[in-house]
């Protein structure tokens, strides 16, 4: 929030993976930034109302932080995985960077925050669509399934199964894409209609090219049920059509999703064992390999 009128709401995280100093529109766009950073979507909106209430809630969190004993940081752990398993996932071609999109105009836009709402805004939002949802999200969970988050996959599947034009976009987590390829498809979706991309950590839907929802919500039991997060969904065409395109250049370019089932399981190292990778493998930190 900026002078109780203005508010920035990132997909990101508060760090340089998420939020680079880099300009590729004016500098070099070469395709090291695209590869080298997330993918990530923002917003900057004008508006005291939507800065308030999102003030009060930090503010409220803040309080409650000071008064919580803060526990101690664990060891990072590191995980071997095979060398081959962090190639590439995307295309060569130079890459392709979007001027933002600026106006000065009303809105109408729908806050969303967790545990407040999310759930019960998001569930209609899904099944109001008529001809297609675009879902781009960091975390694509359907193993683990707890509480109301699994409306929330009910919802997008109907929506598929009923050929509407559902297409899902998840982040590569290397030794676990296998998996979530794999418990997707044992729940009804269609692999065909997902893609995995390398650093993908944005939190977005697009539907019927109307509306747009942006934000920083991890589809999982904890991402949509407890935790703190927060998101918008704007009734805007000329928003949404925004974010589509960004949806289908990243789904163009990243091609069908592949899983190498020659290559050998990572191995999570435990702590206080040995720290060199056995032959074929490296040594990565686990925060790293989840896009943390």
């Amino acid at each position: 929030m900026r002078d109780s009128r203005s508010l920035w709401l990132s997909s990101g995280s508060w760090q340089t993976s998420n939020q680079p100093n880099v300009d590729p529109l004016t500098e070099d766009s070469t395709p090291a930034a695209l590869r080298q950073f997330n993918r990530e979507w923002h917003v900057i909106l004008d508006s005291a109302e939507l800065a308030e209430l999102f003030a009060k809630h930090i503010e409220r969190d803040l309080k409650e932080a000071r008064e919580t004993e803060e526990a101690p940081a664990p060891a990072e752990p590191l995980v071997f995985v095979p060398a081959g398993m962090l190639a590439d996932l995307e295309a060569a071609a130079k890459p392709r960077y979007f001027t933002p999109l600026e106006g000065r105009r009303m809105l109408d836009v729908h806050p969303i925050l967790t545990p407040d709402n999310y759930i019960e805004t998001v569930l209609p939002f899904i099944q109001a669509a008529r001809r297609s949802v675009l879902f781009q999200n960091q975390s694509f969970n359907a193993k683990t399934v707890g509480g109301d988050y699994g409306k929330l996959l009910d919802a997008l599947l109907a929506k598929q199964q009923d050929g509407l034009d559902v297409r899902v976009i998840f982040r590569s987590f290397g030794p676990d894409d296998r998996d979530t390829i794999s418990f997707a498809k044992d729940y009804g979706f269609d692999t065909g209609r997902i893609r995995i991309q390398k650093n993908c950590h944005t939190k977005g839907i697009i539907v019927d090219g109307e509306a747009a929802l942006v934000g920083s919500h991890n589809w999982t039991t904890a991402g949509t049920g407890f935790n703190r997060d927060a998101s918008l969904i704007f009734y805007d065409r000329e928003i949404a059509e925004f974010y589509r395109a960004l949806f289908e250049y990243d789904w163009e370019r990243i091609g069908p999703a592949r899983i190498d089932e020659t290559l050998p399981p990572p191995i999570l190292v435990s702590p206080g064992e040995e720290t060199v990778p056995p032959p074929g493998y490296v040594a990565v930190p686990r925060s790293v390999l989840l896009g943390r």
